[in-house]
């Protein structure tokens, strides 16, 4: 993942095939927003109630949450850089699904919440009526969630990046200036590591402008955000409705091609900058650590004791337990089985395809990820998902399993391609030599050299493409056509109504991606317990 990702090198037939995959959800976006009328559609979506103020709450969460995440990333990317295997925690903020951590935020801090009930039944303290958090109008239960959840998304990115750079002369030379370790940190070596993870960066804020599940269960009634807004537009029988939600979608990426451009200007060294802000006390952002711990661990609490619970009187500290929950876990059988097939084809897919598609680009003497990896993690999953629902219409197809599948797939191989692209393509060119002279072919090559070497990478990539689908509620209730029960779709159902089946499916989907994290881990691990060399990127060596 090199920092001149936009660098790349010439397009080859793989890279030609997947820009033409990623134009037919917006020639199929274009299609539907033109329409009949291009300015009738206009018209109704200028006529929408409040749609300017739901764009701009949205551009507040997103640029709020980066911002703060930004801050956050820098201070746990430094405390974490010289901590071995200090990632546990990380990998877990990894897995839980943003859905299921909202949920337990809500079920946590809400008037009715977990939180809310054990003061009032310690301190007899009623909630205040007008207490709305974390549904408030400034939407900041939903930006407490994307910074939890994006802060370990870019100390992930920021991590492997801060360890290829000269980080000791950084050090000397901040050192011989008279600047503390913090300062060297922030100042020197951190500017170096955001300018090589912009595209990583846009995500995050594309993610806080136009999600949909978070927004749906954490940000506010009136108004609503664009996500959903848009949302109900394009659900709508009406075909204007459908017509100006597709409008309001093409507007939604043109302008996040704008913000792109933006985001590269801002991200830019600044030679004018003075000393003097260097030397400023700044605020010791790596202390929100234990707050985040804190939330994330009462919303899991949340989660599991709304689960099991018959019922929970407002003035009782705890609930009333029942066995009930394993029949809702029962119930729940079906979306469960959907989740985990679609969660090991996406995984297993991703990583066939990233690793084909990397040993054809090092055939072709490529060096680098291509930027159109990057791009369909930056169109946001709601303009995709409808443009693709419409090609479906054109062909003449339903929506179901196989389009699901195929949605997921699209945006967990970009992630596999990322994970593994920087490492693979590092192959030391002496040993393609070695090869080709004891005369190897590339298919075993692959098969007893590569797959084994990058195992704990391959690994990792399939645990956080199962992740990524056990997380996509957009792609599965638009391809789906509401057909395809997941875990997801079934806590989004519940999540307004039955707080008991919507924290059951929140658990079981929390506890998957984590058990196959934890699985990939640990299996590496196993299988290469003797052989030292292959615990991180290396060759086979014996004890």
């Amino acid at each position: 993942m090199e920092g001149a990702l936009l660098r790349a090198d010439s397009v080859n037939l793989i890279e030609r095939a997947m820009c033409a995959l990623l134009a037919l959800p917006v020639i199929g976006l274009l299609n539907e927003a033109l329409g009949v009328s291009a300015a009738g559609a206009f018209s109704r979506l200028a006529s929408e109630p409040s749609l300017a103020q739901a764009f701009l709450l949205s551009l507040w969460v997103a640029i709020v949450s980066l911002w703060l995440s930004l801050k956050l990333a820098r201070a746990f990317s430094g405390r974490l850089l010289g901590i071995v295997d200090g990632g546990v925690w990380q990998c877990f903020l990894l897995a839980i699904p943003h859905s299921a951590l909202a949920l337990g935020v809500l079920l946590s801090f809400s008037s009715g919440g977990v939180f809310m009930r054990w003061v009032s039944a310690l301190t007899g303290w009623n909630v205040d009526p007008g207490y709305f958090f974390p549904r408030d109008e400034l939407a900041s239960g939903t930006i407490l969630v994307l910074i939890i959840k994006e802060v370990a998304f870019l100390v992930a990115i920021a991590l492997p990046i801060a360890k290829r750079l000269p980080i000791q002369s950084y050090r000397a030379i901040g050192l011989q200036a008279s600047l503390s370790e913090r300062q060297i940190w922030n100042h020197l070596i951190w500017p170096q590591i955001i300018r090589l993870m912009q595209p990583a960066i846009f995500i995050v804020f594309v993610f806080g402008l136009s999600n949909l599940e978070v927004s749906l269960i954490l940000g506010p009634d009136q108004p609503q955000l664009i996500g959903v807004r848009l949302f109900d537009l394009m659900m709508d029988s009406n075909d204007l409705n459908r017509q100006a939600g597709a409008f309001g979608m093409v507007m939604l990426i043109v302008f996040l091609g704008g913000c792109w451009v933006a985001l590269q200007a801002i991200l830019q060294p600044k030679p004018s900058l003075t000393i003097e802000p260097i030397l400023r006390r700044s605020f010791q952002w790596d202390r929100m650590d234990l707050l985040f711990r804190l939330v994330v661990c009462f919303s899991v609490m949340s989660l599991l004791l709304w689960s099991f619970a018959l019922r929970w009187p407002v003035t009782e500290f705890l609930p009333i337990w029942t066995f009930g929950g394993v029949d809702r876990l029962q119930s729940m059988s079906l979306p469960f089985l959907n989740t985990l097939s679609l969660g090991v084809l996406v995984g297993v897919l991703s990583i066939a395809f990233a690793v084909l598609i990397l040993e054809y680009q090092i055939k072709k003497n490529h060096c680098r990820i291509h930027w159109v990896w990057w791009i369909f993690l930056w169109i946001p999953a709601l303009p995709i998902s409808a443009g693709l629902l419409t090609w479906l219409y054109l062909i003449g197809e339903s929506p179901g399993y196989t389009a699901v599948l195929f949605g997921h797939i699209l945006i967990a191989l970009p992630y596999a391609m990322i994970i593994l692209g920087h490492t693979w393509f590092s192959r030391d060119a002496r040993h393609k030599l070695l090869l080709k002279q004891a005369r190897i072919s590339s298919l075993r090559a692959l098969v007893l050299i590569w797959i084994p070497r990058h195992s704990r990478l391959i690994l990792l990539a399939f645990a956080v493409s199962f992740s990524v689908s056990c997380a996509l509620y957009t792609q599965t209730i638009l391809l789906g056509g509401g057909r395809v029960e997941t875990l997801m779709t079934e806590l989004m159902v519940y999540s307004s109504g039955d707080r008991r089946l919507s924290s059951i499916a929140g658990l079981v989907n929390l506890v998957l991606p984590l058990v196959i994290f934890i699985g990939a881990i640990t299996t590496n691990r196993w299988l290469w317990a003797n052989r030292t060399g292959m615990q991180g990127e290396g060759f086979a060596d014996f004890r």
